[in-house]
C-alpha cells in the first residue's frame, strides 16, 4: 500500500515531514507505452523485462503518479528503477528492459477513482501489458524471463494477473491471443514481493482509517481485510500456479513500525505473510521505505538483484542445456 497521512510521505516522492526537510520529487523522463504502462528503461535486444506495481494509494494525487513515486530513492528524489537496476544488471552482464505499471488502486470509492474491483483491474491489465496490439508493451514476447515486482497490494493484483492469464489461455485456444498469453506465462519465471499482505493486515479496518463516515471504501481494500475470503482463493489458485508454471517467489518484509494518523504498528508482519516463497526476508524498512533504497546497498535492492540473477543464471544454464541438446542431434558432415 502506497500510504498517506500526515505523518506518512504521503507516497508522492517527498521526505517524511517528521526528517524536517521536503524534498519534492521531479517527474521522471520516461516512454508512455500506453495509458497503464510506461517503459522507465528500454533496451534494443534486452535479456530480461522487468514490471514494477504500485500498491494502495489514499488520494487522487497521490494515485496519478504512483507507478513511479512508489519507486523513488528513501530521499523522495529520483526514480530507482530507471537507472539503478538496469545499471547494477548491465554490469553483471545482463540487459533490462524494465516498465512500470499505472492503474486504479484508490482506498476510498468516488466518482473518479476507486470503482473498480481487483478481478477487472487484472483484466484491463492483461490487455495493456500483453495482447494490445495498439501499443508495444507485448509483456513477455520476447523470448526472455520476466519478472513481476509488486509491492504491497500490487503483489495481490500480480497473482490475479497471473490467475487472469492462466484461464484466458484455456479459454482461448483458437484465437490469435492464445499464443502471447500462453508466451507470457512460458516466459514469467519470478515474482518479487515487498511486504505484500497476502493473509490480509490490521490496517485494513476502515474505521481506524477513516473514522469519516461519509467516506466510501473502494472494493479493491476487502483483499486486505484479515480472513478474506477472497484473498485465501486467490493464493490457492497461485499456489497451483507458482507449481505449474515454474515460478520462482521471494520475498521482503518490513520489520519497523509505520506511523500514520490513526495506525502506528507494522502493517505486514512476519507471521502473516507465508505464500510459498523460497525466500522471506525480514528488512529493516517500515511499508512504505520498504520500497524506496536508499542506495544500491540497500538490502531490498540487494535481494532484488540477487533474486533476477539468480533466475539470469538458471535461464543461461537451461539455455546451455538445450545447445549441447540440439548440438548432439547434428549429422557429421
Amino acid at each position: 500500500m502506497g500510504l498517506s497521512s500526515s505523518k506518512a510521505d504521503h507516497s508522492a516522492g517527498v521526505i517524511p515531514e517528521s526528517s524536517g526537510q521536503e524534498v519534492p520529487s521531479p517527474a521522471p523522463s520516461f516512454t508512455k507505452i500506453n495509458e497503464s504502462v510506461f517503459e522507465l528503461h528500454a533496451e534494443e535486444k534486452p535479456n530480461v523485462e522487468i514490471v514494477f506495481f504500485h500498491g494502495l494509494q489514499f488520494t487522487v494525487e497521490d494515485l496519478k503518479d504512483a507507478y513511479w513515486r512508489s519507486f523513488t530513492y528513501k530521499s523522495g528524489v529520483g526514480c530507482w528503477p530507471m537507472a539503478l537496476l538496469p545499471d547494477s544488471l548491465a554490469q553483471l552482464g545482463y540487459k533490462a528492459r524494465v516498465l512500470t505499471v499505472c492503474y486504479d488502486m484508490s482506498a476510498t470509492k468516488h466518482h473518479r477513482k476507486g470503482r473498480i474491483d481487483i478481478y477487472n483491474l487484472a483484466d484491463q491489465l492483461v490487455e495493456a501489458l500483453i495482447t494490445n496490439a495498439r501499443s508495444t508493451a507485448y509483456i513477455g514476447q520476447k523470448g526472455v524471463p520476466v519478472i513481476l515486482v509488486g509491492h504491497s497490494l500490487g503483489g495481490i493484483l500480480i497473482k490475479q494477473l497471473i490467475a487472469h492469464v492462466d484461464v484466458e489461455a484455456r479459454e482461448k485456444l483458437k484465437q490469435p491471443r492464445h499464443r502471447m498469453l500462453q508466451s507470457f506465462l512460458g516466459n514469467l519465471k519470478g515474482v518479487f514481493y515487498m511486504s505484500t499482505p497476502h493473509h490480509g493486515t490490521q490496517l485494513a479496518r476502515w474505521d481506524k482509517l477513516f473514522p469519516e463516515k461519509s467516506v466510501k471504501r473502494a472494493p479493491v481494500l476487502g483483499l486486505l481485510e484479515v480472513l478474506s475470503k477472497d484473498a485465501s482463493r486467490l493464493n490457492k489458485v497461485m499456489a497451483l500456479l507458482i507449481k505449474k508454471h515454474d515460478i520462482r517467489i521471494a520475498q521482503v518484509i518490513e520489520t519497523e513500525k509505520t506511523d500514520l494518523v490513526y495506525f502506528n504498528d507494522i502493517v505486514v508482519k512476519e507471521s502473516t505473510v507465508g505464500m510459498y516463497a523460497e525466500a522471506s526476508t525480514p528488512v529493516p524498512d517500515n511499508h512504505i521505505t520498504i520500497c524506496r533504497p536508499e542506495s544500491a546497498q540497500s538490502a531490498t535492492f540487494q535481494l532484488l538483484l540477487s533474486f533476477i540473477q539468480n533466475i539470469m543464471a538458471d535461464q543461461n544454464a537451461l539455455t546451455k542445456k538445450l545447445e549441447m541438446f540440439k548440438s548432439s542431434f547434428k549429422i557429421p558432415q
